[in-house]
């Protein structure tokens, strides 16, 4: 359900709001630097590079995107990996 709200772009970060016409601030709450949208929290800011980090999840060869649908579809083509660990698959 998660994936299919964040692809959607029925999450409640500041962009979708705004496209449903709400006058809310941009700005990251957390980095304070960049416009907050879902990829940015999900991949850009610089809390959820250190949580990617030390996770232990692969990253892109080119590092994340900004693009939200090329960076689900690098998580999800992670499934498919033969080498990666089942208790992170499941992480993902």
């Amino acid at each position: 359900m998660f994936m299919w709200r964040e692809l959607s772009e029925a999450l409640a970060a500041p962009d979708c709001l705004i496209s449903h016409g709400l006058q809310v601030d941009r700005c990251c709450k957390v980095c304070q630097i960049d416009d907050e949208t879902v990829n940015h929290s999900l991949f850009e800011c610089s809390i959820a590079r250190n949580v990617w980090l030390r996770s232990n999840v692969p990253a892109p060869p080119q590092d994340f995107s900004h693009s939200l649908f090329s960076n689900m579809d690098f998580m999800l083509s992670l499934m498919e990996k033969e080498g990666l660990h089942q208790w992170l698959k499941m992480a993902i």
